[in-house]
């Protein structure tokens, strides 16, 4: 928890931000700890069906379970893929090419990449 906490600070600290105050390293970080935290999720409720199968008002099998855990990774991994190229390619809010989002001031700097 430390960790995270330390990660957040820094990336907060001395990322460049963009339009309106975002700071987009630090929401792509978020968003993958959400992923994170869904994978967590997804491990503990396995782990509680195979320790207390009793627990459950039906019976359900190690190849239902097993189902299960290949469905969500198959869902998650194709959605963290989607999710990638969503924020890093279509991200509305991020700035134009042509402007350099890492200066503190406006500039006559020509930041835009060459093809």
């Amino acid at each position: 928890a430390l960790c995270v906490i330390f990660v957040l600070v820094v990336l907060g600290e001395h990322t460049p931000h963009g339009e309106g105050g975002t700071n987009m390293v630090l929401l792509y970080s978020l968003w993958c700890l959400a992923f994170i935290f869904l994978s967590y999720l997804n491990y503990s409720i396995i782990m509680v069906i195979q320790r207390w199968p009793y627990l459950l008002p039906f019976k359900i099998t190690k190849k239902a379970v097993l189902w299960m855990d290949r469905s969500f990774f198959m869902i998650s991994f194709c959605s963290f893929i989607v999710f990638n190229y969503i924020f890093w390619m279509n991200y509305p809010g991020q700035p134009p090419a042509s402007s350099c989002h890492n200066e503190e001031t406006e500039t006559e700097l020509d930041c835009s990449v060459p093809n």
